[in-house]
């Protein structure tokens, strides 16, 4: 090889080299930027379920009638209004296949269930789950927010 064909060499692996880092890098950040806009989905995700546990509350408690027509027939719009949130927010929540956490047991899924309590029942097996005391969420298999149950320990 002549002199100068070595030197074109060690400049392309030095090209190469440096494409190298830059692609190393993009994917860097790429990554970084992937774990950061899924924090927000996230966080947006677990704020819709926020409002939507919010309406489902405040249709339940608005059970009561009212004493005169015009107070029922505003509580009546107000909850047919309410019921409207409560469906979109419902969709939207499903079309974002976000999932209630529905295991029986403990052992089903450990990683999205906290115990709160545990008591004692004869009547169902050990490691069941005997009350639900605030629904879990999760989104492609991440945890927004872990369900809080009494399990039975018997």
């Amino acid at each position: 090889m002549i002199p100068s064909d070595l030197m074109v060499q060690n400049e392309l692996k030095g090209r190469i080299v440096g494409f190298q880092k830059n692609i190393h890098n993009l994917k860097s950040e790429i990554r970084e930027r992937d774990d950061a806009l899924e924090k927000v989905q996230k966080r947006h995700l677990l704020e819709e379920i926020e409002w939507f546990e919010l309406i489902n509350f405040l249709i339940a408690d608005q059970t009561e009638s009212s004493a005169d027509s015009e107070s029922a027939e505003k509580l009546v719009l107000c909850l047919r209004t309410l019921e409207g949130i409560r469906k979109k927010i419902q969709r939207f929540l499903t079309q974002n296949e976000v999932q209630q956490i529905t295991s029986k047991t403990i052992c089903e899924e450990p990683d999205h269930i906290k115990v709160v309590e545990t008591r004692q029942d004869s009547s169902l097996p050990t490691n069941a789950i005997q009350e639900v005391l605030r629904q879990g969420y999760k989104w492609k298999n991440i945890s927004l927010r872990k369900a809080e149950v009494i399990a039975v320990k018997n």
